[in-house]
């Protein structure tokens, strides 16, 4: 259950348009903050996500953020126990 949870928390903070993400990069930087107030934004992101995980990077980023993930909570288990 914890690995879903951060691998869910990693994805949500991918920098595009629907996710959490761009909204925290967009307030960062203002330009880009403008460029995502585009309404049009929302499917340009839309569009990239399925891309995505139609192509190769998919699996790519799905096993860059499990193993990103099973390290964390191992840290996190070695700190408790």
């Amino acid at each position: 259950m914890k690995v879903i949870n951060m691998w869910l928390f990693l994805f949500n903070m991918l920098p595009i348009p629907p996710l959490d993400g761009s909204s925290i990069l967009g307030n960062s930087i203002p330009a880009i903050g403008r460029l995502y107030a585009n309404p049009q934004a929302g499917f340009i992101g839309l569009f990239l996500m399925i891309a995505l995980f139609m192509s190769d990077m998919g699996t790519v980023f799905i096993a860059f953020s499990t193993k990103l993930t099973y390290i964390y909570v191992d840290f996190v288990q070695s700190l408790i126990s």
